[in-house]
C-alpha cells in the first residue's frame, strides 16, 4: 500500500487519476502532507526543490525521454513527423524532465489527438499501477537518462500555430496534416490570416 497525492489539470491526467481512485488495495489517496508519493501528471509548473527533496515526486511525460524534454511534447513530436512515442514515468529532479526513469512504454502517435489521449490514459494507468506496486514491494529499478541523447523543446505559443501562404506551396500534404492535427483542441488551433485580417482556424484534417 502506497499513500499517494495527485496533482494535475489536463483532461488525460484527470482520467488517469479517476482510474486509480478505486484501487484501494494498491494505494490510499491522501493529502499532500501525508503522502509517500506525489504524482504530478499533466503538470506544467516547476516543482520546487523543497518538495521533491522531501518526498518522492513522479511525473508522466508523453515522450521517449530523454528525447522531447520540456513543453508541448505531443505537439512537437507530431509536427516533427514522429509516429512512435512513449509513456515515461520518471522522478522529479532539479533539471527539467531529466530524472531517473521508472517505466517507459512505447505507443503510437497516429490518429487524432483524442485517439492519442486515450492511449496515454490506458497505458498511463497501467504503468502507474505497476510502478506503485513495485514501490510498495521495494523492487523498483531506476534507470538513469542518457544525457547524450537528450533534446529539449520550449512550450509552444498560440502565435506558432499560424500557417503562411508559402507553407501550402513548400510543405507536403502529410506535414500540413500533422501540423493541423497536432494543434486540434484543446490546443491553440492552426490558422491562417485572411486578406481582411480575420483568422481562419483549422479544427480538423484528413489525409
Amino acid at each position: 500500500m502506497v499513500k499517494v497525492a495527485f496533482f494535475g489539470y489536463r483532461d488525460w491526467a484527470i482520467r488517469i487519476f479517476e482510474n486509480l481512485r478505486p484501487l484501494k488495495a494498491i494505494l490510499e489517496i491522501v493529502d499532500f502532507h501525508d503522502a509517500d508519493v506525489l504524482l504530478y501528471y499533466g503538470w506544467s509548473e516547476i516543482i520546487s526543490k523543497g518538495i521533491y527533496k522531501n518526498k518522492l515526486c513522479l511525473i508522466l511525460h508523453p515522450s521517449p525521454l530523454p528525447k522531447y524534454r520540456g513543453g508541448s511534447p505531443i505537439q512537437h513530436q507530431i509536427i516533427n513527423g514522429e509516429v512512435k512515442s512513449a509513456i515515461t514515468i520518471c522522478r522529479v529532479t532539479d533539471k527539467l524532465d531529466s530524472g531517473g526513469i521508472y517505466s517507459q512504454t512505447p505507443f503510437s502517435l497516429e490518429g487524432s489527438l483524442n485517439d492519442i489521449f486515450d492511449r496515454i490514459v490506458k497505458i498511463g494507468t497501467r504503468d502507474t499501477v505497476k510502478v506503485l506496486k513495485q514501490l510498495a514491494a521495494k523492487t523498483i529499478k531506476l534507470i538513469p537518462q542518457d544525457e547524450n541523447k537528450a533534446t529539449v523543446y520550449k512550450r509552444r505559443t498560440p502565435g506558432e500555430s499560424e500557417l503562411f501562404p508559402e507553407d501550402f506551396r513548400t510543405e507536403s500534404a502529410k506535414d500540413l496534416y500533422n501540423f493541423i492535427r497536432a494543434l486540434n483542441d484543446p490546443y491553440p488551433n492552426a490558422y491562417i490570416k485572411c486578406g481582411d485580417g480575420k483568422k481562419l482556424y483549422f479544427t480538423g484534417a484528413h489525409l
